[in-house]
């Protein structure tokens, strides 16, 4: 049930069948911004239920004085909001309370907080006002290719299986977070699909186009063209914005230049010289709370300036982020990467307390060596444990269609996971067969997209399970 401050706000997307219960111990305000009548209506130290409208509605919860929560009676928001492409759809009863048969502790561990420590404190230290940020790197699957029912990227970044998992874990912890990128996670790739349809918040100016120079979430973005920004639009209000930046080119060639970082088109807050040792770099920069465009202006004029990444949060009410590594296309070998930039080399930058790695079906459908899998996926591990400060969960992809790969093949690599699973000491979460354990069961259930992705519901039921974890952790 999420909290809220006195002085904060929450918008919560309902369905046309959907309701809200809203109590305070103070004062609070529930303004409609559509589909509910029109107006505010003020509670004070009382309870009401707001809905169903009958159509889809959203409604802004503010917290005048004193404490206030909402929460809806059987599940979290259902529907895709006009205003931003948010699109969560319903979940299964008591997902926080039970953990699938098909997840397996390492051995000599007894608890699911015995398992992510890392991740138990950092949960526990959003209470103190410290962020907890959790990282889910995988393949298409894991940017959330069919989510929406077609075959590009459109609006999806919100539909995204770990948008599924922010608004799970905001029912049980402090409000969570996506208002980030990491790289283009492959967007582009399908359907002519751009940045901004992709991820709407996020609307890159003329002059910023894909970087090679890729490494978290695939493509990085960069200008040396024009001195047009890059805005990350936030829809809740933040105080904070992170900019990860790559410093020296690829090549070593090419000439870097300087970026400026500000909010709204005011005041310069930063001024970021990219010309150091190459490697991935970030920047802090602190302002004024409220809803804010975080802009990242370059130079122009043929130097480069390449971000890999944009976060904004309240630092005030920072709770959990969950951060899309997804990288379309990607197998074992491109998600780690390759030289100084590689994925495997900067993970730690990111300051996670956990990891959902999950990548088997590009490299079964490609036919990788089994071994060269195997070991690649533990280069992986091993840099996102970063020396023993982040918990690592494996994830074993859905299955595909027997066309796609054959399940003897599907099965060797499923095998390389479950080793690598007990010999770094990880949980495992076994979706491949939780879904069914074979393409022709998940696709009855209604979970496939089409031979290689998961439809809605299937993100949904991925989410759940990781959630599922993630919560038995915290009791």
């Amino acid at each position: 049930m999420p909290d809220l401050a006195q002085g904060y706000s929450a918008d919560i997307v309902l369905a046309a069948n959907e309701s809200v219960r809203v109590r305070t111990s103070g004062q609070v305000t529930v303004t409609s911004a559509y589909g509910a009548p029109a107006g505010t209506t003020t509670l004070n130290a009382n309870t009401q239920l707001f809905g169903p409208y009958g159509v889809p509605a959203k409604l802004r919860v503010t917290a005048v004085s004193g404490a206030a929560n909402y929460a809806q009676p059987t599940q979290v928001p259902v529907t895709a909001d006009p205003a931003t492409g948010e699109f969560t759809p319903p979940v299964s009863g008591a997902w926080n309370t039970v953990v699938s048969a098909n997840v397996y502790l390492p051995t000599g561990f007894s608890t699911y907080a015995a398992a992510l420590p890392n991740w138990r404190a950092g949960a526990q230290q959003t209470r103190a006002g410290v962020i907890c940020r959790i990282a889910w790197p995988g393949n298409s699957t894991a940017v959330g290719y069919g989510a929406l029912g077609a075959a590009n990227y459109v609006g999806i970044k919100r539909a995204s299986p770990t948008s599924r998992l922010a608004a799970l874990l905001d029912t049980i912890l402090r409000p969570t977070g996506i208002e980030s990128w990491m790289g283009n996670n492959g967007s582009e790739t399908a359907g002519g699909t751009t940045f901004n349809q992709y991820f709407p918040s996020l609307n890159p100016g003329a002059g910023w186009v894909n970087s090679p120079q890729g490494s978290l979430g695939k493509n990085s973005l960069e200008n040396s063209t024009t001195t047009n920004a890059l805005p990350l639009t936030a829809s809740v209000p933040v105080n904070t914005g992170e900019i990860f930046y790559f410093s020296k080119p690829v090549d070593g060639t090419a000439a870097f230049g300087t970026f400026t970082v500000n909010v709204d088109g005011g005041a310069t807050l930063a001024t970021v010289d990219c010309n150091a040792a190459k490697t991935m770099r970030k920047q802090v920069v602190t302002f004024a709370r409220g809803y804010h465009t975080l802009n990242v202006v370059p130079p122009g004029g043929g130097v480069y300036v390449v971000i890999a990444g944009m976060i904004a949060y309240d630092s005030e009410n920072p709770g959990v982020q969950v951060l899309n590594l997804g990288y379309a296309g990607g197998t074992a070998a491109t998600l780690k990467g390759s030289g100084t930039l590689a994925t495997s080399n900067v993970i730690s930058t990111l300051g996670c307390k956990l990891i959902i790695l999950g990548n088997l079906i590009n490299d079964w459908v490609a036919g990788t060596n089994v071994a060269t899998f195997k070991a690649d996926t533990q280069t992986l591990i091993t840099a996102a444990k970063n020396g023993g400060a982040c918990d690592v969960v494996l994830i074993t992809d859905i299955p595909t269609a027997p066309g796609v790969a054959s399940y003897a093949t599907q099965a060797a690599y499923l095998t390389a996971y479950r080793e690598l699973a007990a010999e770094n000491s990880l949980i495992l979460i076994d979706w491949y067969t939780q879904s069914g354990g074979t393409y022709e069961a998940a696709n009855a259930a209604g979970l496939m997209y089409d031979d290689r992705h998961e439809s809605a519901l299937g993100y949904t039921r991925k989410a759940e399970m990781v959630a599922s974890v993630l919560a038995a952790a915290l009791r």
